[in-house]
């Protein structure tokens, strides 16, 4: 009886490190995944793995070292212990030049975390001459064209006129190659401050593609008023209101802004009382 029972005890051991080494591949598999795309913030709740990442770094895999190294970075940057968030940063650069999350949270530890924005700037020119080199090393690659332009956008303050136009082809070249994608048009939008029309197409553009959004929607709307476009405002606005169902606060408060913005004090008023008879208490009175 003895031996029945010792020998699945001694197989279980057995198969503990197959499994635990299965687990961290299937970790660091969804952790590439995660890291390869183009974002500017991350729900940590994604990537709750500090128990983990000792042994992605200690691995011997330069992949899973590096995810090991961002993800112990983002753990630390988020408990905004910066010190600690910079030095795993800069570990997976070394390991990855073109690590575009470690570029993007070192140039927040560094410029709001720390106000060190001499350290902010040179990371910039160099995440500038990493990415450029690799997007146009692979122009084709959407990714790293996205990558590129982000990184351009690390640069706070007033740009300088090449910067800005640099940044300008970019976002044309990205609404370009993804033409489908609502969020391209409405960042190029930004670029055409100059331009009414090509402004309105780009912003039609992002609304059409999903209207039900509320940046787009709102974004278009707000186009319309500046330009004391009544008629195409309120068309947008009734497209764009919510269902019954949903919470309609903002839509409300956001038409009766726009309407009385437009002097149209009447039509804004009950927008407000229509509001209120269903509950919403908005504030559209700037």
């Amino acid at each position: 009886m003895a031996k029945k029972l010792f020998t699945p005890v001694v197989l279980i051991f057995a198969i503990l490190p197959a499994i635990k080494a299965q687990t961290l591949k299937g970790i660091n598999n969804k952790l590439t995944f995660i890291y390869s795309q183009v974002f500017k913030n991350i729900d940590t709740t994604h990537i709750n793995y500090r128990k983990e990442t000792a042994d992605l770094i200690n691995s011997g895999d330069s992949l899973m070292r590096l995810n090991g190294h961002i993800t112990l970075g983002l753990l630390e940057f988020y408990r905004n212990k910066y010190d600690n968030a910079i030095v795993e940063f800069k570990k997976a650069i070394q390991l990855d030049p073109l690590c575009y999350i470690c570029y993007n949270q070192l140039h927040w530890s560094y410029w709001y975390g720390k106000n060190d924005y001499d350290d902010a700037f040179n990371l910039w020119k160099t995440g500038v001459i990493e990415f450029d080199q690799a997007y146009m090393g692979d122009s084709l690659n959407l990714n790293k064209l996205k990558k590129l332009y982000e990184v351009y956008s690390l640069r706070e303050g007033k740009l300088p006129v090449k910067i800005y136009e640099r940044k300008k082809y970019l976002a044309h070249l990205i609404v370009q190659s993804d033409s489908m994608n609502a969020y391209n048009w409405w960042e190029y939008s930004f670029y055409q401050e100059n331009d009414a029309v090509g402004r309105e197409y780009s912003l039609k553009k992002a609304y059409t593609l999903e209207g039900s959004n509320t940046i787009y929607w709102n974004a278009l709307a707000g186009f319309y008023a500046d330009k004391k476009n009544i008629p195409a405002l309120k068309e947008v606005l009734e497209q764009s209101r919510p269902a019954e169902n949903s919470d309609m606060s903002y839509w409300y408060q956001q038409k009766a802004n726009y309407l009385y913005t437009l002097k149209l004090k009447t039509e804004a008023a009950a927008v407000y009382q229509e509001a209120k008879s269903k509950g919403y208490h908005i504030v559209y009175k700037y």
